[in-house]
């Protein structure tokens, strides 16, 4: 019975992300519930094997938050690095020797030190028919560390434009304890994306 809640869960997140009216899910649920497995055993691996929209989807993970700009660009660049891999892997299998190398063929440790690169290669991502799914679990520890009203409005700055930006989807992964730290949001407006009400119940997934 456990494994078999698991995948409707599954089944119903990838059903979220397929649909053009949820760019942003909240996860959330007790201390202890499974949210991290069934993110990171479940819903990872499932993306990995669909095309949601005839897009093939790029998870991309985020579990620490002390610098969680750098840790975003550090994922993103492993995830772009490993989903290049399989595709020349691919096309070796089908005789095809040569892949064509674009910008976001980035090895893990040649991460950009700027913020820019992240719109940047989103954009780029939205190009090469990738849907991109940013994934921030156990997101309460971004508010262990983000304690000052500057550090949160950057990141909810940055949650703006990443909403704003064709195929890319958020989830957000937290215990429910916190979810009313997510009301912060009021105080910093144009979230127009999400109608500026981020515990909505369209968006929360229990």
């Amino acid at each position: 019975m456990t494994a078999y809640s698991r995948q409707k869960d599954i089944n119903r997140l990838l059903e979220r992300i397929s649909r053009d009216d949820h760019k942003l899910t909240i996860i959330h649920g007790p201390s202890g519930v499974g949210k991290s497995s069934l993110v990171n055993a479940g819903l990872v691996p499932a993306l990995k094997n669909i095309t949601p929209g005839a897009r093939d989807a790029l998870p991309v993970v985020i579990k620490v938050y002390t610098d969680w700009l750098v840790e975003l660009e550090k994922a993103l660049n492993s995830a772009l690095y490993d989903k290049q891999a399989e595709d020349e892997t691919q096309l070796i299998a089908q005789g095809v020797q040569e892949i064509h190398k674009s910008s976001c063929s980035i090895s893990p440790e040649g991460c950009s030190e700027t913020s820019s690169f992240l719109i940047e290669q989103l954009r780029e991502n939205a190009t090469n028919n990738l849907l991109t799914v940013l994934i921030f679990d156990q997101f309460e520890e971004f508010f262990f560390v983000s304690t000052s009203v500057a550090q949160r409005q950057l990141f909810y700055n940055f949650l703006r434009l990443f909403l704003n930006l064709p195929y890319v989807k958020i989830i957000l992964c937290l215990r429910e304890d916190y979810l009313h730290y997510l009301l912060d949001c009021d105080r910093f407006p144009d979230l127009d994306a999400i109608n500026n009400n981020i515990l909505d119940k369209s968006i929360r997934y229990q």
